[in-house]
């Protein structure tokens, strides 16, 4: 029997025991979501907590979830282009790829009452790898909500 997976498959799972295997040398970052779906959905980047600066990070991967029934599913990824330098930024928005970054799932449209998760990998232009990760829920007039300690406040199927 003969096994095949997707392309994004092999992309996710070396994200994934990237930050697993590396988690002790890393430097995370605060995410901080903001916005509304009628307007745009930002996310900004910040050294410790949003007392501090932005911190200016080498982009190489991002990846929104939307959580349904329960399970965590994809709704955007974007990730370094081969032999490209990535984008350095202090925020993204929501569907804009910046340079040096392909969608490999382009961005599906948000919705209101549900809860979402974003997560960046990069680096910091001290050159150490940086992860970050924040879950937000949007409200039913499409308002940005932070949820508190990555409790999901409640969501829509």
């Amino acid at each position: 029997m003969k096994f095949s997976f997707p392309n994004n498959f092999f992309k996710i799972s070396t994200l994934f025991f990237s930050l697993l295997f590396s988690i002790s040398c890393a430097q995370f970052f605060t995410i901080v979501p903001s916005g509304n779906i009628n307007e745009d959905v930002k996310f900004e980047f910040y050294k410790n907590n949003t007392t501090d600066k932005t911190v200016e990070l080498k982009v190489e991967s991002v990846a929104l979830e939307r959580r349904i029934f329960n399970i965590w599913r994809q709704v955007w990824v974007i990730w370094e282009k081969e032999n490209s330098k990535p984008a350095s930024l202090k925020n993204i928005n929501y569907g804009e790829a910046p340079a040096g970054l392909d969608e490999t799932i382009k961005p599906k449209k948000i919705k209101v009452g549900s809860s979402y998760k974003i997560s960046v990998s990069g680096t910091l232009l001290s050159g150490e790898t940086a992860y970050g990760i924040e879950v937000f829920h949007l409200s039913e007039d499409g308002e940005v909500i932070v949820a508190s300690e990555g409790i999901i406040i409640s969501e829509r199927r």
